[in-house]
């Protein structure tokens, strides 16, 4: 990530980090950006995050990443799972053989996020609407689990077309509701994880 990415993403309310979850980029009451070790700790540590030109970071724009809620971060890891990089006409190796969810470009992940917010919120809805069905008809219906990574890989799964995804899986969603999510997902239409320039992965 770029230093403007990084602003940009933290003044959106994301969440952003360096090297690793335990580091984290912060914006502090004065308006400095800091990267934060063990934040809200007695042990923590802070160092800015550029130098003092402003413009040197400490660390490299590799290095930086969006953090990654529950299905976002299942949803990313199964794009890896279920795609190849093409090297081969055969299709080449794997994703996930070679690459991780730190691996996808910035904006396919600030995507990611995005679409799999709208998808739980459309799952809820729909559960929603399904729930005062089955109130009316005397159908007991368990609470939705919506954080649950098993929404993300379903939802990865389900919108391309795979043989698997919400609709097999009746047990986790009911039977009503996963032909439903299936839908939903299928209408999102079709995403492809693809290996672009500076060996990052796209979603397209």
């Amino acid at each position: 990530m770029t230093l403007e990415e990084i602003k940009a993403a933290i003044g959106a309310g994301k969440t952003v980090h360096w090297s690793n979850d335990s580091y984290r980029v912060i914006k502090d009451r004065i308006g400095q950006y800091l990267i934060a070790y063990g934040e809200g700790t007695r042990g923590a540590n802070y160092i800015g995050l550029t130098w003092r030109d402003g413009v040197t970071m400490n660390g490299k724009p590799s290095e930086f990443y969006l953090g990654l809620d529950r299905v976002t971060r299942a949803y990313l890891e199964c794009a890896l799972w279920a795609g190849n990089d093409e090297s081969t006409p055969s299709g080449g190796e794997p994703l996930d053989r070679n690459y991780t969810v730190k691996d996808f470009a910035a904006e396919s992940v600030t995507q990611a996020l995005s679409e799999c917010a709208a998808f739980v919120e459309r799952m809820a809805e729909a559960r929603a609407v399904w729930g005062d069905k089955a109130e009316e008809e005397g159908v007991e219906l368990d609470e939705g689990n919506f954080d649950s990574s098993d929404v993300g890989h379903d939802f990865w799964l389900s919108r391309n077309g795979y043989g698997t995804g919400f609709f097999d899986s009746p047990e986790k969603y009911g039977e009503e509701l996963a032909e439903i999510y299936q839908d939903l997902a299928r209408a999102a239409g079709e995403r492809h994880a693809i290996v672009g320039g500076g060996g990052k992965i796209y979603v397209e």
